[in-house]
Formats: structure tokens, sequence, C-alpha cells
């Protein structure tokens, strides 16, 4: 069940697994932040589909939660942008909708982790292509890789979709963890350390651009002399 009412809350979508056929106890062994919960997770007793609802608070359990949808192999490898044609990622979507789903999130790589020589797509695109076949799906990624993206181009990719998907669209963002993919196409930073740094400027820099007001900002990755960008997002897209 979702709470249409109150679409604000930052919503930080983690990786994880879980026994095929079995979920957890809400807010046990996953991370919190101050506004969202990962709460329970499931697959399908096919093993093909993998439910998670993230919860803006736990003591309102059945009233504030999404149900959030995304795509495995019994490998547990994210499928939605892996070998799946996209007619069958559009019709996933729009089952997905109109069975109640809140959302549908993918992945983000160069190359599919342990799937190497398997075909995928792009995940900004994929979301965009998504977004233009449904109608209120929301549409994210567990998670965007901060090092593979300019975090001005970044801004500007998320607020077009943003507004294409009428507000539709949530930004999962992290630092990294896949680190052959660092080696293999010599990512930078590439030690973890470094690439907390960076996300961190990344996230600065997408709330001051988003802002609409004149933005400058002087980090160790990154630097920006007095912009305003515009359009703003339809409302504050959450991360």
């Amino acid at each position: 069940k979702s709470d249409k009412g109150n679409q604000k809350a930052k919503l930080h979508k983690v990786m994880f697994s879980t026994k095929n056929g079995r979920g957890r106890e809400p807010g046990r062994g996953f991370p919190t932040t101050d506004s969202a919960h990962i709460a329970h997770t499931a697959f399908s007793p096919d093993g093909h589909y993998m439910f998670f609802t993230v919860c803006q608070d736990l003591n309102a359990y059945d009233k504030r939660c999404e149900l959030w949808l995304t795509i495995l192999d019994r490998r547990n490898r994210w499928l939605p942008a892996i070998r799946l044609p996209y007619d069958r990622l559009v019709a996933t979507a729009r089952a997905a909708e109109a069975a109640g789903f809140t959302g549908m999130a993918g992945m983000d790589h160069l190359v599919p982790p342990l799937a190497e020589s398997q075909p995928m797509w792009e995940a900004m695109t994929t979301n965009t292509w998504l977004a233009a076949h449904t109608a209120r799906l929301k549409l994210g990624s567990l998670v965007l890789c901060d090092a593979m993206r300019n975090p001005v181009v970044l801004a500007r990719e998320a607020v077009t979709l943003d507004h294409a998907s009428g507000g539709r669209f949530e930004l999962g963002i992290g630092w990294g963890s896949y680190q052959s993919e660092f080696d293999n196409f010599a990512l930078e930073p590439a030690r973890a350390r470094e690439r907390v740094v960076r996300l961190r400027e990344t996230l600065e820099i997408l709330e001051g651009l988003w802002s609409g007001e004149p933005f400058s900002y002087e980090g160790h990755f990154n630097r920006i002399e007095s912009v305003t960008f515009a359009p703003a997002p339809l409302s504050k897209i959450p991360i």
C-alpha cells in the first residue's frame, strides 16, 4: 500500500538477497534512514521476481509503504537490463502497474556482473522507455554508479526524466561495489574512500543545481562556476 499524498520522502534503495519464497520481518537486517526503511523482501515462488517494500514509518507499516518490483534469475542476477527484449520489459512494467505495484527498479553496470558475455541495456535510457509506456509506475535503479557519470549531466538527465514521466522518476545512486568494473574500464576514483567523497560531492551538486538558484561549487573532484539550471524538478526528486 502506498501513501500517494506524501511523495517527498527520500527512498534509499539497497541491494540484498533472501531465501527463495521467504521474506524478512519489517526493519530487521536492512539499513534505515530518518525518512525511509527497507521493510520487507520476498521472492515470488518461481524465483523470477523480487518484491520489496519501502516504508517511511515502520510504526505505520500498513499505511505508509510502497511496493516495488525487480526481476531476477535463479542466480539472483538483476535482469531488467540483461538479455530481456524491450517488449518483455514493457509487458512486465505494465503488468506490475496493473497489479498495483508502486515502482520497478533496474540495475546499472557497463557489463553484467558474473554474466559479462550477455547483452544488456543502459539504465537511464531503459527507465525513460518504460516511463513512456506506463502511466503511474515509478521508475528507478538499484543503483546508479556515481563514478560512471558526470554529476552535472546526471542532474540534467534526472530532471528531464522527471518532467517527461510526470514526476515518476526516483534517483537511486551509490558509490559502486563491483570492483572488476572499475579495473576493466579504468573508472576513477578506484579507491572506495575516494568514491565515497565523490558521491558526497555529487549529491551536493544535484541539490544545488535542482534548486533553480545560481549555484557554484568547489570540491575535490568537481568545480562549478555560478550557473542556474532550468527547469527545476516538478517536485523534490527522491534520492
